[in-house]
């Protein structure tokens, strides 16, 4: 079975009407005998465009695109036709892997599940196999084979082919998405285009004992609920170094599922002062740091001023009097409302993102102000992926770029976001002045001796 956007691709693919389709093309071109061995049950021309089919029961048989139009059929092999461009294609890869024994999706690139599955092979795995210029391998987690072909795989298409091509197309994102295969070439612009790993992720560490903690929430009454917790140490820098989100998409790629279990706040409470509390003492994803033993103090924690007006619960159709906000401070969480200037908040994480020079006695370093544990894999997820949605060439003739960013996946970036708004500052637990005791700033490695330059 081959699935395609439209039923005239499907033809197309198949036997036909008019001229041949490819499979009927194939097949035609075959020597004699091999014709003679399977033979067809009747003339390809007077079969349906979309069918072939052989004496011995085997058929090919095209559908167009749509979940459902697999379930009609217990296919051999199922094979995708420009999967990135399939609707339901997530769903009806679904139904297919059950009965099929072999599937194969084949595609040009655009955002899609399909290309989410791709670049979340490449990015997880580091067993990358390039025997072919132009043709990477690898294997999904899934245990799925996926080949990457890019143009280079041509000996043809060479760097002066490149210059005469590129200008042709019609920008450099249908370039990126059509010849390198980067699924995301037309998914809009980066909202922080400031973040790199190499200056901002870390590996975890010894917290230091006289940190200043800060926290938010950002509630909602159909996701799960999501936290974030960073300190300013002595020099400044701002250390993101656990966060809370309790999803089935927890630092993957995809879609928030429905079926995500929403906590009651009693729950949630309970997971704060666990995680804040001793008895953590590994640094692992979704929420865990070596407390080293004492319980943390929070010096402030803020919420989005939505948990006032979400109540929490709902009875014969009236809302409860109860909100988040009251919930959360019921059960000794106290929280400050956040402030949601959207631009004034991604300009302050996109300043405190950029590297800067430390110069020390041996070694020059960069770094960014804000860094970020390994651990917190969620909000490295939403740093690379969260975008601002692309105008269609007609959208673009009529207005100008849109300045709210698309509205998914988001919940640890805008946690992040009214932390950075708060100015957060590193409190002396000893109030001496700290203008005596900590000149300059240094890396978050605490290496003396290092100063800030530039």
């Amino acid at each position: 079975m081959i699935q395609s956007q439209k039923e005239d691709k499907v033809m197309a693919l198949v036997s036909g009407r008019g001229n041949p389709g490819y499979a009927r093309t194939l097949w035609e071109q075959q020597d004699d005998f091999l014709k003679a061995m399977k033979p067809l049950v009747k003339a390809p021309e007077e079969m349906p465009g979309d069918l072939l089919a052989w004496v011995n029961g085997s058929t090919f048989q095209g559908v167009p695109r749509g979940a459902d139009q697999v379930r009609q059929f217990h296919p051999t092999l199922v094979i995708f036709d420009e999967a990135a461009h399939l609707d339901e294609f997530a769903e009806a890869y679904a139904a297919a892997d059950p009965v099929a024994a072999q599937i194969i999706a084949i595609s040009s690139a655009a955002p899609s599940w399909f290309g989410e599955r791709v670049e979340e092979a490449f990015e997880s795995s580091t067993d990358v196999v390039s025997e072919l210029p132009g043709c990477d391998f690898v294997r999904h987690r899934s245990g799925i084979a996926v080949f990457r072909i890019k143009y280079s795989a041509d000996p043809k298409k060479d760097e002066e082919w490149v210059a005469k091509m590129r200008p042709t197309y019609s920008s450099d994102q249908a370039w990126r998405q059509e010849q390198e295969v980067d699924f995301t070439a037309s998914a809009g612009q980066l909202v922080f285009p400031e973040f790199k790993k190499e200056y901002t992720v870390v590996k975890p560490r010894a917290i230091p004992p006289d940190v200043t903690w800060y926290m938010g929430i950002d509630p909602h009454p159909r996701t799960p609920h999501a936290f974030l917790w960073m300190f300013v140490d002595r020099w400044g820098n701002h250390v993101y170094a656990r966060e809370y989100w309790p999803s089935k998409a927890y630092g993957r790629r995809g879609n928030i599922p429905e079926d995500d279990e929403l906590y009651q706040i009693d729950a949630y409470v309970d997971a704060i002062n666990f995680l804040e509390g001793p008895a953590p003492n590994v640094f692992s994803p979704n929420g865990f740091t070596d407390n080293a033993g004492p319980e943390q103090k929070i010096s402030r924690r803020i919420m989005d001023p939505a948990g006032k007006a979400w109540a929490v619960n709902r009875q014969m159709g009236k809302d409860s009097e109860e909100t988040f906000w009251d919930a959360y401070r019921k059960l000794g969480i106290y929280c400050e409302p956040a402030r949601k200037d959207f631009q004034a908040g991604r300009d302050k994480v996109g300043t405190r993102l950029r590297p800067r020079k430390y110069v020390g006695p041996a070694s020059t370093t960069h770094q960014s102000q804000i860094l970020i544990f390994e651990t917190c894999r969620e909000l490295i997820f939403e740093l690379e992926h969260n975008r601002y949605p692309l105008l269609t060439p007609s959208q673009a003739t009529k207005r100008d770029p849109v300045e709210t960013p698309l509205q998914k996946r988001s919940h640890l970036t805008d946690l992040l976001r009214y932390l950075e708004l708060e100015d957060p500052y590193w409190m002396d637990p000893q109030r001496a002045a700290r203008e005596e005791l900590f000149q300059g700033y240094a890396p978050y490695s605490d290496v003396p001796g290092y100063i800030v330059n530039g």
